[in-house]
């Protein structure tokens, strides 16, 4: 049936508030993002308590009253912001898996992805951020999953014949799970740039639990990694 003049016209006047609808979702979506972002960026390098809601506001040129009607309160906006790195970084392992073509390989590739454009948070982050208990709650669910994930990629790495098989796995994905939180080396290696540190620890990590053919294989991505940097 042929709709009618006015059939036609509510049809046209759905779809187009269909279309503006969304466009608000995101465009609501793309300020929390840079709301997120700019928080973070400065939390990271100088703690969560000295960074106030207007000066996050004035970095990104937003009034402090746009950012409260995206985030309650700093607590919320630091959980939403522990949720949105961790989606990028799911996000991220998802391409990984697609192009790389071991276990092994996905963890190194994974690893020099985040070290491309580190976010080095400071002791004094993870010490404001105890006052944060929904936040903490968050980081530390967030954590498991990443060492979850963890101990599944050296489950298929035995499978695959990279990693030796008596190994407590368990025990070597929490210890990565809390290097995690050891992204600002203390001052014992201040010779030395947080980069050279980090690799050193997990590359001497990974080969301590490779087999002979696993420590090939890392060795060849280390010396393509050092020729890059």
């Amino acid at each position: 049936m042929v709709n009618t003049k006015r059939e036609r016209h509510a049809t046209k006047t759905l779809n187009v508030t269909s279309v503006t609808e969304e466009s608000v979702v995101n465009k609501d979506e793309l300020i929390k993002e840079r709301i997120i972002i700019a928080a973070f960026e400065q939390f990271s390098q100088y703690g969560i308590k000295s960074i106030s809601m207007d000066y996050i506001a004035r970095s990104i040129g937003i009034s402090k009253r746009t950012i409260y009607d995206y985030f309650s309160d700093k607590e919320e906006l630091l959980t939403e912001g522990i949720n949105y790195y961790n989606r990028k970084r799911k996000e991220a392992l998802i391409q990984i898996y697609k192009s790389t073509e071991s276990a092994l390989e996905a963890m190194f590739t994974f690893y020099t992805k985040v070290m491309e454009n580190p976010r080095w948070y400071s002791g004094k982050f993870y010490d404001d951020l105890q006052k944060f208990p929904k936040a903490i709650k968050k980081l530390e669910e967030e954590k498991k999953i990443f060492a979850d994930e963890c101990l599944r990629l050296f489950t298929q790495g035995i499978e695959e014949g990279d990693f030796l098989q008596d190994i407590n796995y368990e025990i070597v994905s929490l210890l990565l799970k809390k290097q995690q939180s050891m992204v600002h080396p203390p001052k014992l290696f201040a010779n030395y740039s947080s980069v050279e540190v980090c690799d050193t620890i997990l590359f001497t990590f990974l080969k301590g639990c490779c087999t002979e053919a696993g420590r090939s294989k890392l060795d060849a991505l280390i010396a393509v990694r050092r020729g890059k940097l």
